[in-house]
């Protein structure tokens, strides 16, 4: 299905099962401002990239009030494809992507009732927030435009630039951005002129005219092009004295540069060369998951629990939770030692030790073992109390 129809069946959807604002005009809000120097940059793409990622790896999970998955449909839609077009990774790759760089992630709620049907990422690039009295809503304007209340669309804000919308960027960002396209230019500059032939011809005679000139400089540089002739080499005479070649010193120091600026856009967004690379420590990646990932995180599940669960659901304690993978960053090393621990002392079963090295489930593998080297609190005091202490 080409796009523009997918988006003209989009709107006539929620066309017909969204209550839209009454006729007469509404009254601008707020619109994401375009990120275009950010889209434009190798660097900031490369840090959402790498942030989006990370975040794809979570699942979302709906929990009751005793913390298990709750039932319903919200699971399955997450545990499948969350719009028709999206796995739950691709998804979750989409809104984290969108909210890095462009400081805004929008997706359109489609319900069927009170049934959740579809959570169809929105291009930020064509949303406006507008109201009318009390009422807010969210505007798209393109491919196709169509019209829908606030509270049936996700938005997730990044770097908060105003009470509505996020933004992509800050002035020391703002500033990286405009170095690296500056470099990028000029590296391309240097390129192309290094990449060329470039002579000096000293003619002799004291008195040369400007007709003279024009048709020597004109004659070599067809001749070294391989003009006329076809062969590249120019037969000269005694009128020019000395053919001297300009050569460009390369981009090194351009190159050299751009590196540097790239590699403090890549920190703006909280991304150390170890993280870009994949060559990190756990405490590297901890501190990464902690200051990036988590807030990304945290802040998609607030969003899809605000707007996705009832206020009863969430007065009775339903929760929307986003997982992060099994002990995620951590070596094997550091997996061999959660397992042993958590299993001498019953906090994991066979399976959930298996899942940390990303083995299948086994049959009997709900079961929890212990060691018996360890022992209920109350039998231990009542084995002393008992006499047991022989001490």
């Amino acid at each position: 299905m080409e796009l523009r129809s997918l988006m003209r069946w989009i709107a006539e959807r929620f066309g017909r099962r969204r209550q839209l604002p009454p006729a007469g005009a509404l009254d601008w809000l707020a619109r994401p401002a375009y990120a275009a120097a950010a889209e434009r940059s190798p660097a900031a793409r490369a840090a959402a990239e790498t942030i989006a990622r990370h975040v794809s790896t979570h699942r979302i999970i709906h929990v009751g009030p005793d913390g298990a998955p709750a039932g319903g449909d919200l699971n399955a839609l997450f545990s499948g494809r969350p719009a028709p077009i999206y796995t739950a990774p691709a998804w979750m790759y989409r809104l984290a992507y969108d909210l890095v760089l462009r400081g805004n992630a929008i997706a359109a709620v489609e319900t069927d009732g009170a049934r959740v049907r579809a959570l169809w990422p929105v291009d930020v690039n064509s949303v406006d927030i507008v109201r009318r009295g009390g009422d807010v809503f969210v505007r798209v304007t393109s491919p196709v435009s169509f019209v829908m209340p606030y509270d049936n669309v996700l938005h997730i804000t990044y770097r908060r630039s105003d009470d509505v919308v996020g933004s992509s960027l800050d002035a020391v960002l703002t500033d990286l951005l405009a170095a690296e396209r500056d470099l990028i230019v000029a590296i391309g500059r240097s390129a192309r002129l290094a990449a060329s032939t470039r002579i000096v011809a000293r003619l002799a005679g004291s008195l040369v005219s400007r007709k003279d000139m024009d048709a020597h400089r004109r004659y070599i540089a067809d001749a070294l092009s391989g003009g006329a002739n076809g062969t590249g080499v120019a037969i000269l005479d005694e009128t020019v004295s000395d053919l001297t070649e300009l050569r460009q010193s390369g981009v090194g120091i351009e190159a050299e540069l751009l590196r540097t600026v790239q590699a403090s856009i890549i920190a703006a967004y909280g991304i150390s060369p170890s993280i870009a690379t994949g060559s990190y420590t756990e405490e590297e990646y901890n501190s990464f998951y902690d200051s990036v990932v988590a807030p990304i995180v945290t802040a998609i599940a607030s969003e899809l629990e605000t707007k996705l669960l009832t206020p009863r659901e969430r007065a009775l304690g339903h929760r929307i939770i986003i997982q992060s993978p099994p002990v995620a960053g951590t070596s094997l090393k550091t997996k061999l030692e959660i397992a042993r621990l958590f299993s001498e002392r019953g906090m994991m079963s066979i399976n959930e030790a298996r899942a940390l090295f990303g083995l299948p489930p086994i049959d009997g593998g709900e079961r929890v073992l212990q060691s018996l080297n360890f022992v209920d609190t109350k039998i231990a005091a009542a084995y002393q109390l008992s006499g047991g202490d022989t001490e």
